[in-house]
């Protein structure tokens, strides 16, 4: 890759008091920075062929005795392979494929928040949290399968673009995908804070997010994208924008403790005196999903990120408890395949999943010794109140189980933990 002399990265604030009595400030604030690609990009260099081939059989008829045997594809068996100047190219391989000219992605950060201290225990603040990020790695296919008369799924790379211009040497191009800099994400946020310090044992902390992020796809946790996963339309790369994975409309979150006061009482004071009570809530919107087909409806080789239509105005089902345990979140009834050769009209991530809330309880005691000996009695109860935590639907519309949620939140039911500790 090139090496990009003009990547700057500038930061700036500026914090201002306007009444001068430091009660108030307004802070703004603005920076851009860079991210470089990830290691799975060189993991993808390291395996390709025909040093790194890699040789995908479906349901092969000879099983994995055989798995050579039979195969439609004509693929014959690899072994033993011969990694030097001769390593030969195996059918149909999967290549990625970049310039030298790719940009780096750029992130620009900017926000704004007004804070004011209100009396002598309460602090508030209201900020606006912006972000767009530019030139985010995609993959762009270039050797997809073409829709033609008598399409199967039997006979996709047989209908790749390289194969139909040259069948001797093209059948050795299977997913030929090439990498871009396209890709763009934005996202703006509205945050509320409101913070009570400890006062007569009592303090509280509580915050809102209102947010809102869309752009192009984000790939897998950041990283670049794999062969056969990136636009499904070269011609047409918007169709793939839609709704970040991460993004969650509603997150709100709110701590708040209590201390019991040294009483004057011995007794009272050996009973009640030294307890703290401390308790997390907090309730946020699900994550977008992405319904897919579950099928190559496209006969384009690339059936991971196709969707299909959306044929009914309200998407969601009736939430009833089916006899398997399972919530029907969705309505199968909503969605249909789009015609063979062609597109669904679905947005990617489109569709909300399930929120949930939680409510940790925390109580201790810390009993002084002789000393500097102390022991420390604690209980913690998490989901203390056992509210259910749904997962995510089933999001292939080819799965019998499509629309159903029949999983919840890993370690989501109640636990509680008992614990003592002793200081000297």
């Amino acid at each position: 890759m090139r090496t990009q002399w003009k990547n700057l990265a500038p930061r700036v604030g500026l914090a201002w008091d306007p009444a001068g009595d430091g009660r108030t400030s307004v802070r703004v604030a603005y920076s851009k920075a860079f991210e470089f690609v990830n290691a799975q990009f060189h993991l993808n260099t390291s395996v390709a062929p025909p040093w790194g081939s890699e040789v995908r059989l479906n349901s092969p008829p000879g099983g994995l005795d055989d798995p050579f045997r039979g195969n439609p594809g004509g693929q014959t068996n690899i072994f033993p392979v011969t990694f030097d100047q001769n390593a030969s190219f195996s059918l149909n391989g999967p290549f990625l494929s970049l310039s030298n000219n790719m940009d780096s992605t750029t992130v620009h950060l900017w926000n704004a928040t007004v804070e004011r201290q209100i009396g002598s225990d309460w602090l508030v603040s209201a900020g606006y949290m912006g972000s767009r990020t530019n030139n985010i790695w995609e993959s762009e296919p270039l050797n997809n399968a073409i829709f033609l008369p008598g399409a199967t799924t039997g006979n996709t790379n047989a209908r790749r673009p390289l194969t139909l211009a040259d069948p001797t040497n093209g059948r050795y191009y299977g997913p030929l995908d090439l990498y871009v800099t396209d890709g763009t994400q934005r996202y703006h946020g509205m945050i509320l804070t409101a913070s009570r310090r400890s006062v007569r044992g009592i303090g509280l902390t509580a915050n809102y997010t209102l947010s809102d992020c869309f752009g192009s796809p984000e790939g897998g946790g950041g990283a670049t994208t794999n062969v056969s996963t990136g636009y499904n339309k070269p011609e047409d790369h918007a169709y793939d924008d839609g709704n970040c994975t991460a993004d969650r409309l509603h997150n709100f979150s709110a701590t708040g403790s209590y201390q019991t006061p040294e009483f004057q009482n011995a007794t009272w004071r050996a009973i009640g005196s030294g307890w703290r009570l401390v308790g997390a809530y907090r309730a946020i919107t699900g994550p977008w999903v992405n319904i897919v087909t579950g099928t190559d409806r496209a006969l384009n080789g690339q059936q991971g990120t196709q969707r299909p239509n959306q044929i009914l105005d309200d998407p969601f089902g009736d939430q009833a408890t089916l006899p398997n345990g399972a919530r029907r979140y969705l309505n199968p009834q909503a969605f249909q395949q789009p015609a063979l050769g062609t597109f669904g009209n679905v947005q990617r991530n489109s569709i909300r999943g399930l929120g949930n809330h939680n409510l940790d309880i925390a109580l201790s005691r810390n009993f002084r010794l002789q000393g500097s000996q102390s022991i420390e009695v604690r209980w913690e109860s998490f989901n203390a109140f056992n509210w259910m935590q749904w997962g995510l639907p089933n999001t292939n519309l080819l799965s019998p189980t499509f629309g159903q949620i029949s999983s919840v939140i890993q370690n989501s039911p109640r636990v509680m933990q008992f614990a003592v500790k002793y200081q000297f």
